[in-house]
Protein backbone atom coordinates (compact mmCIF):
# COMPACT_ATOMS: atom_id res chain seq x y z
CA UNK A 1 0.00 0.00 0.00
CA UNK A 2 1.28 3.45 -0.80
CA UNK A 3 1.84 6.25 1.66
CA UNK A 4 -1.07 8.22 0.17
CA UNK A 5 -3.44 5.27 0.56
CA UNK A 6 -2.56 4.99 4.26
CA UNK A 7 -3.16 8.71 4.76
CA UNK A 8 -6.58 8.35 3.17
CA UNK A 9 -7.57 5.28 5.18
CA UNK A 10 -6.14 6.41 8.54
CA UNK A 11 -8.88 9.00 9.35
CA UNK A 12 -11.52 6.40 8.55
CA UNK A 13 -9.84 3.86 10.80
CA UNK A 14 -9.68 6.43 13.61
CA UNK A 15 -13.36 7.23 13.14
CA UNK A 16 -14.26 3.51 13.21
CA UNK A 17 -12.20 3.03 16.38
CA UNK A 18 -13.89 6.03 18.05
CA UNK A 19 -17.35 4.78 17.07
CA UNK A 20 -16.48 1.35 18.51
CA UNK A 21 -15.34 2.97 21.78
CA UNK A 22 -18.55 5.02 22.03
CA UNK A 23 -20.67 1.94 21.24
CA UNK A 24 -18.83 -0.02 23.94
CA UNK A 25 -19.45 2.75 26.49
CA UNK A 26 -23.16 2.86 25.60
CA UNK A 27 -23.36 -0.93 25.90
CA UNK A 28 -21.64 -0.84 29.31
CA UNK A 29 -23.99 1.91 30.50
CA UNK A 30 -27.01 -0.18 29.47
CA UNK A 31 -25.58 -3.25 31.20
CA UNK A 32 -24.89 -1.22 34.34
CA UNK A 33 -28.46 0.08 34.31
CA UNK A 34 -29.88 -3.43 33.99
CA UNK A 35 -27.62 -4.71 36.74
CA UNK A 36 -28.60 -1.83 39.02
CA UNK A 37 -32.29 -2.48 38.37
CA UNK A 38 -31.85 -6.17 39.14
CA UNK A 39 -29.91 -5.37 42.30
CA UNK A 40 -32.61 -2.95 43.47
CA UNK A 41 -35.30 -5.55 42.84
CA UNK A 42 -33.28 -8.12 44.76
CA UNK A 43 -32.79 -5.65 47.63
CA UNK A 44 -36.54 -4.97 47.82
CA UNK A 45 -37.27 -8.69 47.81
CA UNK A 46 -34.72 -9.43 50.54
CA UNK A 47 -35.98 -6.49 52.61
CA UNK A 48 -39.52 -7.79 52.30
CA UNK A 49 -38.50 -11.34 53.20
CA UNK A 50 -36.49 -10.14 56.19
CA UNK A 51 -39.47 -8.11 57.47
CA UNK A 52 -41.77 -11.10 56.99
CA UNK A 53 -39.34 -13.44 58.77
CA UNK A 54 -38.97 -10.91 61.60
CA UNK A 55 -42.73 -10.64 62.08
CA UNK A 56 -43.19 -14.41 62.01
CA UNK A 57 -40.38 -14.87 64.52
CA UNK A 58 -41.85 -12.33 66.92
CA UNK A 59 -45.36 -13.70 66.57
CA UNK A 60 -44.31 -17.35 67.02
CA UNK A 61 -41.84 -16.84 69.85
CA UNK A 62 -42.95 -18.38 73.12
CA UNK A 63 -41.09 -15.65 75.04
CA UNK A 64 -41.17 -12.58 72.83
CA UNK A 65 -44.81 -12.56 71.77
CA UNK A 66 -46.08 -12.46 75.38
CA UNK A 67 -43.43 -9.87 76.33
CA UNK A 68 -44.50 -7.66 73.43
CA UNK A 69 -48.15 -8.07 74.38
CA UNK A 70 -47.38 -7.07 77.96
CA UNK A 71 -45.36 -4.06 76.74
CA UNK A 72 -48.23 -2.86 74.58
CA UNK A 73 -50.50 -2.70 77.60
CA UNK A 74 -48.14 -1.85 80.47
CA UNK A 75 -45.42 0.64 81.28
CA UNK A 76 -41.96 -0.67 80.37
CA UNK A 77 -40.73 -0.28 83.94
CA UNK A 78 -43.47 -2.59 85.23
CA UNK A 79 -42.28 -5.54 83.12
CA UNK A 80 -40.08 -8.27 84.54
CA UNK A 81 -36.34 -7.88 84.09
CA UNK A 82 -36.43 -10.79 81.60
CA UNK A 83 -39.12 -9.10 79.50
CA UNK A 84 -37.26 -5.79 79.58
CA UNK A 85 -34.04 -7.49 78.48
CA UNK A 86 -35.84 -9.33 75.65
CA UNK A 87 -37.50 -6.15 74.43
CA UNK A 88 -34.28 -4.14 74.64
CA UNK A 89 -32.50 -6.82 72.63
CA UNK A 90 -35.23 -6.77 69.99
CA UNK A 91 -35.15 -2.96 69.99
CA UNK A 92 -31.40 -2.92 69.38
CA UNK A 93 -31.73 -5.54 66.64
CA UNK A 94 -34.36 -3.36 64.96
CA UNK A 95 -32.05 -0.36 65.26
CA UNK A 96 -29.18 -2.21 63.58
CA UNK A 97 -31.51 -3.47 60.85
CA UNK A 98 -32.83 0.03 60.18
CA UNK A 99 -29.27 1.35 60.00
CA UNK A 100 -28.53 -1.33 57.40
CA UNK A 101 -31.65 -0.37 55.43
CA UNK A 102 -30.66 3.28 55.56
CA UNK A 103 -27.20 2.35 54.27
CA UNK A 104 -28.86 0.54 51.36
CA UNK A 105 -30.84 3.71 50.65
CA UNK A 106 -27.67 5.83 50.76
CA UNK A 107 -26.01 3.35 48.40
CA UNK A 108 -28.82 3.79 45.87
CA UNK A 109 -30.41 0.39 46.40
CA UNK A 110 -33.64 1.76 47.90
CA UNK A 111 -35.43 4.73 46.40
CA UNK A 112 -36.68 7.98 47.94
CA UNK A 113 -40.25 6.68 48.06
CA UNK A 114 -39.20 3.87 50.41
CA UNK A 115 -37.60 6.34 52.83
CA UNK A 116 -40.39 8.92 52.60
CA UNK A 117 -43.10 6.36 53.34
CA UNK A 118 -42.22 3.05 54.97
CA UNK A 119 -38.90 3.95 56.55
CA UNK A 120 -40.14 7.17 58.13
CA UNK A 121 -43.17 5.34 59.53
CA UNK A 122 -40.84 2.78 61.10
CA UNK A 123 -38.85 5.62 62.65
CA UNK A 124 -42.04 7.11 64.10
CA UNK A 125 -42.82 3.75 65.70
CA UNK A 126 -39.37 2.65 66.84
CA UNK A 127 -37.58 5.81 68.02
CA UNK A 128 -40.05 6.51 70.86
CA UNK A 129 -39.84 2.82 71.83
CA UNK A 130 -36.03 2.83 71.82
CA UNK A 131 -36.15 5.89 74.05
CA UNK A 132 -38.74 4.31 76.35
CA UNK A 133 -36.66 1.11 76.60
CA UNK A 134 -33.54 3.08 77.43
CA UNK A 135 -31.54 1.88 74.41
CA UNK A 136 -31.74 4.90 72.11
CA UNK A 137 -28.51 6.66 73.08
CA UNK A 138 -26.37 3.59 73.72
CA UNK A 139 -27.50 1.90 70.51
CA UNK A 140 -26.97 4.95 68.34
CA UNK A 141 -23.40 5.39 69.56
CA UNK A 142 -22.47 2.20 67.72
CA UNK A 143 -24.10 3.17 64.42
CA UNK A 144 -23.19 5.36 61.47
CA UNK A 145 -23.40 9.17 61.81
CA UNK A 146 -25.83 9.47 58.88
CA UNK A 147 -28.27 7.11 60.59
CA UNK A 148 -27.94 9.03 63.86
CA UNK A 149 -28.82 12.18 61.91
CA UNK A 150 -31.84 10.42 60.40
CA UNK A 151 -33.06 9.51 63.91
CA UNK A 152 -32.67 13.05 65.30
CA UNK A 153 -36.04 14.48 64.14
CA UNK A 154 -37.91 11.61 65.80
CA UNK A 155 -36.29 11.81 69.25
CA UNK A 156 -39.09 13.83 70.85
CA UNK A 157 -42.06 11.90 69.44
CA UNK A 158 -44.25 10.44 72.18
CA UNK A 159 -45.41 6.85 72.25
CA UNK A 160 -48.94 6.58 70.94
CA UNK A 161 -51.59 5.32 73.34
CA UNK A 162 -51.79 1.53 73.25
CA UNK A 163 -48.25 1.22 71.87
CA UNK A 164 -46.61 0.24 75.13
CA UNK A 165 -44.21 2.22 77.19
CA UNK A 166 -43.77 4.37 80.22
CA UNK A 167 -47.31 5.64 80.36
CA UNK A 168 -46.32 9.02 78.93
CA UNK A 169 -48.40 8.50 75.84
CA UNK A 170 -50.02 10.89 73.45
CA UNK A 171 -53.71 10.65 72.70
CA UNK A 172 -54.59 9.53 69.17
Amino acid sequence: MSHKSLETINPWLNLAANVAVVASIVFLALQLRQTTTALRASTYLETSRAAEDWQKYLADSDHLAPAITRYLSSPFESLSSEDRWRLQTIGLAAMYRMDALYFQYESGLLDDEYVSTGFKRLMEIWVPRWKDMGVLESGLQELRPSFRAMVAPYRDLPLQQGEGGSGKRARK
